[in-house]
């Protein structure tokens, strides 16, 4: 006997079916609700962090880090152009594969050596490719001087006096130049010191985290001291490492089958992305920075004028709870 076609479900039992499914998504959805509230209410850290997911999300942090990775994205071309004709590395970089260089040294490797077949075939013109790399990284580094000003206003809610952008700009450039040196650098200084994995990564970490130390100090922050930018920075450097990493598995693999199929814009496609992880990272230690001090100012300025002040230390309470109301 041939067995016969099978029969299909009855609608009313698929319906069942979702419905269920759909009743214990929501009962997952409310147990993680629950106890996400349980957590912030007890625990500081859990309070401090969502504040600052907060303040980002209502300041349209996803939106800044767009705009600013943009910014970057058009600093960091011809900030190549410049490296690749003042270094002569033309000849060099133009037969080097993208994707090797990302898994080597990293995603401005890559983009350097995309540069590099760009301009190979002009022997004669390097000289102008010098000058023309220059003037555009001076000029592209003001936007993204602006642009890192913009988000650091934004994240602590207080417009800080003009600077110099041109100033600004020879900065961007040389923490780039910074940041790019110990990306190349590291490596060949731990090869030569037989250090174990764990310490370079250590060491990578407290470098680009006191080199981040430094460039967010520049930025504004208020009236805050330099300390107050130490928890963003920490984030910051510990974000880009895990970027480092990724770069030499997940970009590199991207960026091989991209390129093969797009070509170029499947290389600007990669560095587009990557530098918006970036820019995230840069909008969320900013946020954070900010969330932290003012969520620690007022507490701090009550304790200085109760064991300073005369008869503030036995009303100490009011003073203390006159910052928290405001």
């Amino acid at each position: 006997m041939q067995p016969g076609p099978e029969e299909p479900e009855p609608e009313a039992s698929k319906a069942g079916r979702i419905a269920r499914a759909r009743e214990t998504a929501d009962r997952y959805e409310q147990r993680a609700r629950e106890t996400y509230e349980q957590a912030r209410a007890r625990h500081l850290s859990v309070q401090m962090v969502a504040e600052a997911y907060e303040r980002d999300r209502a300041r349209a942090g996803g939106l800044l880090a767009g705009g600013l990775a943009y910014r970057i994205f058009l600093w960091e071309l011809p900030f190549a152009l410049f490296l690749v004709s003042a270094l002569g590395l033309t000849a060099e970089l133009a037969g080097a594969d993208p994707a090797d260089l990302a898994r080597e040294s990293g995603l401005t490797a890559a983009t350097a050596s995309t540069v590099a077949r760009a301009v190979s075939a002009s022997e004669q013109g390097r000289l102008w490719f010098l000058l023309l790399g220059a003037f555009l990284t001076i000029w592209a580094g003001r936007g993204v001087f602006r642009g890192f000003r913009l988000v650091s206003q934004l994240a602590w809610g207080e417009r800080a006096p003009a600077q110099s952008s041109l100033k600004g700009s020879l900065a961007v450039t040389g923490i780039g130049v910074g940041l790019i040196a110990i990306q190349a650098l590291l490596p060949a200084l731990s090869d030569a010191l037989a250090l174990p994995g764990f310490v370079h990564l250590l060491l990578g970490l407290a470098l680009a985290t006191t080199a981040l130390i430094w460039a967010l100090s520049l930025l504004p922050r208020a009236d805050a001291r330099w300390t107050a930018v130490v928890p963003g920075a920490l984030v910051l450097g510990v974000g880009l490492r895990l970027l480092s990493l990724a770069a030499s598995t997940y970009f590199a693999y991207r960026l091989e089958h991209s390129s093969d199929l797009y070509g170029s814009m499947g290389i600007a496609i990669v560095l587009m992305l990557y530098l918006f992880l970036i820019a995230r990272l840069f909008v969320a230690a900013q946020f954070l920075n900010a969330t932290l001090y003012k969520r620690q100012a007022p507490e701090l300025l009550a304790q200085w004028a109760s064991s300073t002040i005369p008869g503030m230390r036995e009303r100490g309470g009011d003073h203390h709870a006159e910052p928290g109301a405001a």
